[in-house]
């Protein structure tokens, strides 16, 4: 039975969203030729095929349902649930190691009580190289196929013959072909190693990205009407009300950040612990809490964007066609709506895509210092927070911590080259200079 929670709702909206703005460019020749011109730099597809495939793990790990167990010979609904990822990857989300093991071992990486290296238990006496050619060998016939789908889906409105897309088909087909070989082989290895508590990190990172995909989504989308309405009204009508809003923003910025949200956090998170019953059950509990961290990112990390959209206002509304339409008494909220906000675009979508990146990167941070997410739920930043003391010890657990490095850095790298992309589409003139 499918599942919902506040998060998945979201996760949905986004991807309906995303969907909408797609079918709007395909309509237009006009936004077809722009975002084609995106697409000429070999660096921006990558990272578009990346970013896709972090966005894609995160939403078929938003499709949850309950977990059904057989008692008495009559199938029983648990308040457990689970997602597709943890479908697709069932071995490793049900099953644990004693403790540490190194990527791809078949023994543990301490020795035990008895003073011997014992065989971990869920490693397959399978063939490394047999697996990995006929996981390779199903994933490329998964990519090609998709590829084909894209080739008929679009052909009449590109070319799918020029140097973009064939970049774009060798790009995915290589990104799919790595990530569904990953899964076959993690049936059989531990490919990036076990946690202390035997979990393994595979598993762990690929359940990380939902969260840092929500954090950096969700709270870029609670700091745009706040941004956008107070930056307008800044910046159009001036005196009082800008000196009012500057004095917000000027004092939010003055108190550091992690003292804010630390505080705000905890605030919140005893009333949490005093509504316990609403929540019935853990998964519902970190969802709540992750919801919230959200919510308070959002509301103490938008003076940045108004500060712009302020600036950016006090230009626009020197233009001849906006004191046209004060000469003609056009009502402000009109000019606002339909002179204004449309040239904002360009630093809106410019901001979003770089405020993604910090706020992954402040989820991991947060976290770290044990304020960010639940510690029980996955992400980046829990992972770095228990791996602090593997670096110190002797022989050293390197590998949580460089898994997490580089699942990161993949995202929030290809979050900074697509913002560059997106100044290149809507800001030309300044790429020519």
């Amino acid at each position: 039975m499918l599942m919902l929670l506040w998060s998945d709702i979201f996760i949905y909206a986004l991807v309906i969203f995303i969907f909408l703005i797609f079918r709007y460019i395909m309509a237009t020749p006009q936004s077809i030729e722009s975002w084609s011109n995106m697409f000429s730099k070999v660096r921006f597809i990558i990272a578009f095929c990346v970013l896709s495939l972090f966005f894609f793990i995160s939403f078929i790990d938003s499709i949850h349902f309950y977990k059904k167990i057989i008692i008495n010979g009559k199938i029983q609904q648990t308040n457990d649930i689970y997602s597709i990822l943890d479908y697709l990857l069932s071995l490793r989300s049900t099953t644990f190691e004693v403790s540490y093991s190194a990527p791809f071992a078949k023994y543990e990486f301490v020795s035990s009580i008895g003073g011997q290296l014992n065989k971990l238990e869920y490693i397959q006496t399978t063939k490394l190289l047999k697996v990995s050619l006929i996981a390779a060998l199903k994933a490329s016939l998964i990519s090609l196929t998709y590829i084909s789908i894209v080739t008929l889906f679009l052909k009449r409105k590109i070319n799918l013959y020029g140097k973009s897309f064939k970049v774009f088909a060798l790009c995915s087909t290589l990104l799919l072909t790595l990530f569904l070989t990953s899964l076959e082989l993690s049936q059989y290895y531990h490919i990036l190693g076990t946690s202390k508590i035997g979990q393994d990190i595979f598993y762990m990172c690929l359940k990380s990205i939902r969260t840092a995909i929500l954090i950096g989504t969700l709270t870029t989308i609670i700091t745009l009407p706040i941004s956008i309405s107070l930056g307008t009204l800044a910046g159009y009508y001036g005196g009082l009300v800008d000196d009012l809003i500057q004095y917000i923003y000027t004092t939010i910025n003055s108190i550091p950040s992690v003292l804010l949200i630390s505080a705000a956090i905890l605030s919140l998170q005893v009333i949490l612990n005093n509504n316990l019953a609403v929540m019935s059950t853990m998964d519902k509990r970190i969802d709540a809490r992750l919801i919230l961290l959200c919510l308070i990112l959002g509301i103490t990390s938008w003076t940045s964007l108004c500060r712009l959209i302020r600036a950016k206002t006090l230009t626009l509304k020197t233009f001849d066609y906006v004191l046209v339409a004060k000469t003609l008494k056009v009502p402000s909220y009109k000019i606002i709506w339909r002179h204004i906000v449309p040239n904002l675009y360009s630093i809106i979508f410019i901001a979003v895509a770089l405020d993604f990146s910090s706020l992954v990167l402040a989820e991991a941070v947060l976290s770290y210092v044990g304020v960010g997410v639940d510690p029980s739920s996955y992400s980046w930043g829990n992972m770095i927070n228990s791996s602090r003391l593997e670096i110190s010890r002797d022989p050293i657990v390197w590998w949580p911590l460089v898994s997490c490095f580089v699942f990161m850095t993949s995202l929030v790298l290809s979050a900074n080259i697509f913002a560059d992309a997106l100044k290149n589409v809507f800001e030309p003139r300044d790429d020519n200079a």
